[in-house]
């Protein structure tokens, strides 16, 4: 086997452990789906060839999301060594200068990628890349901010938003000044959304806690973990009501109607998980919080596609 075949071989193992594209190709698609048809709802005289620009801001948004996924594996490697010694990095499937590499052609991708739709998308992403840039260095106040389990999360989901607006820029072809309150709003909602995510993800019941791994439920008990995570379905509940008079028929009465059930079903079931913080019910408040960003985009995604003209 050559050395070529060998690290694809690797770098396919990788993915499939790490950045699963079961999870993470629908998860990508409806995010697009989501901030790019309502941009196009917005401006539909500046999303020409939508098809097209929806395609590239997929590739966009995988790009990042994986980037992302390749800052984690470095931050985490210490703790993954002591903790997780069967991830990729910490079992040496991959070594830090491929994975450093992958983060440089990956960055470069998506700069000239944008570049080529002009400088106000260049402009737009620049900001979101210089901001993930911030988050893999910890905002140079590591040591600070790792122990502070909740400002970490918080201050690592802005990404989400900057992506969205970043797709926006793709799609409509607008920086940000020009592309007005409701999107801006709509990168406050996928902030509340990916925290929902991140609060769930690492709640859990009292056997499934591990030594010298943090999670909510170990900082705040079960049911200060479930008032984070309803905290940020409310916020991100009231920004699509805000947005809803703004967004040119996109989020109409039943579109808040049906984003307003999903958050319920979520509520009730991390509700059951804090009255009763069994295995099973901590499974399953994690999996709603994962199945409601996914169903999120998708509700969000139909009524802007009903609006465009």
């Amino acid at each position: 086997m050559s050395a070529a075949t060998a690290a694809t071989v690797r770098w396919a193992q990788f993915v499939r452990e790490r950045f699963p594209p079961a999870a993470y190709l629908p998860m990508a698609s409806l995010f697009v789906a989501g901030n790019g048809l309502l941009a196009a709802a917005l401006h539909p005289a500046a999303a020409r060839s939508l098809g097209l620009r929806l395609a590239l801001a997929f590739a966009l948004a995988l790009s990042y999301f994986l980037r992302l996924r390749l800052f984690d594996e470095i931050k985490d490697l210490e703790v993954d060594r002591r903790l997780n010694p069967d991830r990729p990095l910490a079992r040496g499937l991959l070594t830090l200068r491929e994975v450093g590499f992958a983060i440089g052609a990956l960055t470069v991708f998506e700069l000239a990628l944008t570049a080529t739709l002009g400088r106000a998308v260049l402009a737009t992403h620049t900001l979101a890349v210089g901001y993930s840039y911030l988050m893999f260095r910890e905002f140079f106040v590591g040591r600070w901010l790792r122990p502070h389990l909740t400002t970490y999360a918080v201050t690592h989901t802005v990404s989400s938003g900057l992506l969205g607006l970043s797709v926006a820029s793709v799609v409509t072809g607008l920086g940000l000044p020009r592309l007005g309150p409701a999107l801006w709003a709509l990168a406050l909602a996928n902030w509340a959304l990916f925290n929902v995510f991140e609060f769930a993800r690492k709640s859990f019941a009292a056997s499934e806690e591990r030594d010298g791994a943090d999670s909510y439920t170990r900082r705040f008990g079960p049911r200060g973990a479930v008032a984070l995570t309803g905290s940020q379905l409310v916020l991100a509940l009231a920004v699509l009501a805000w947005i809803a008079p703004h967004s040119a028929g996109a989020v109409n009465a039943v579109v808040l109607a049906a984003e307003g059930l999903l958050a319920a079903a979520v509520l009730l079931v991390a509700t059951a998980f804090a009255r009763n913080p069994s295995v099973k019910r901590a499974r399953r408040y994690r999996a709603a919080a994962g199945l409601f960003i996914v169903f999120f985009f998708t509700v969000l995604s139909i009524g802007a596609a009903r609006a465009l003209p």
